[in-house]
């Protein structure tokens, strides 16, 4: 979430929402910032994470860009956003 020059990515991450077809993933080692910060994306990966998870993070974010929807499994440190995604209680329990 903090960037190097102190920035926060949720900063950047706002402002290219409005781009079409955008997926937005987090990867950060304060996944509980994400949900203080009320950020705006698709979801969020914990660190550390394994390369496979990551990649079917991507995948989830792209399914959600194609279809509005998310389907499981979910990789371990996975969370899906609202109001990204289409069903508010799916994402509290993402």
């Amino acid at each position: 979430m903090r960037l190097a020059e102190g920035g926060l990515g949720s900063e950047v991450a706002a402002q290219l929402t409005d781009l079409e077809r955008l997926g937005i993933l987090y990867v950060t080692g304060n996944i509980s910032s994400v949900g203080a910060e009320n950020c705006r994306g698709h979801g969020c990966l914990a660190k550390p994470y394994l390369s496979a998870d990551l990649v079917r993070c991507l995948e989830i974010v792209a399914e959600l860009i194609d279809t509005g929807k998310a389907s499981p499994p979910f990789p371990g440190g996975f969370k899906l956003l609202y109001p990204a995604t289409a069903d508010p209680m799916e994402a509290a329990h993402g």
